[in-house]
């Protein structure tokens, strides 16, 4: 799956994706430093973490591989977007936010 190095764990143990909305299947979370950590979780119970982290451009395109070789559905699918990530100066972070923007998705002091 992709270029990433993966943990594997129980759900029972270790669930990650109560932080998040019930029925996602891959995840993308930020760390306070901006970069991020895919989880994946599977119906048999188990999951998996990447070790590494990365730019939120990266991580697009590596959910977007998992999703397809899983063959999920895109509300399947989660990305944390903090203010944090979103005002880096990053050109794809900052298009991003203007895209959330214009869509009303966006806005300063946003919870959530």
């Amino acid at each position: 799956m992709s270029t990433a190095t993966f943990n594997t764990y129980d759900l029972k143990e270790h669930n990650p994706f109560e932080r998040f909305p019930a029925g996602k299947y891959v995840v993308a979370e930020a760390n306070a430093d901006g970069f991020y950590n895919i989880h994946v979780r599977f119906d048999h119970g188990g999951g998996m973490t990447t070790i590494e982290s990365f730019p939120l451009h990266k991580v697009v395109h590596m959910v977007s591989n998992i999703q397809d070789e899983l063959e999920l559905p895109a509300k399947a699918i989660w990305f944390d977007l903090p203010d944090h990530v979103l005002e880096q100066p990053s050109l794809f972070n900052r298009r991003l936010m203007a895209t959330l923007k214009r869509k009303g998705m966006y806005w300063k002091g946003r919870k959530g």
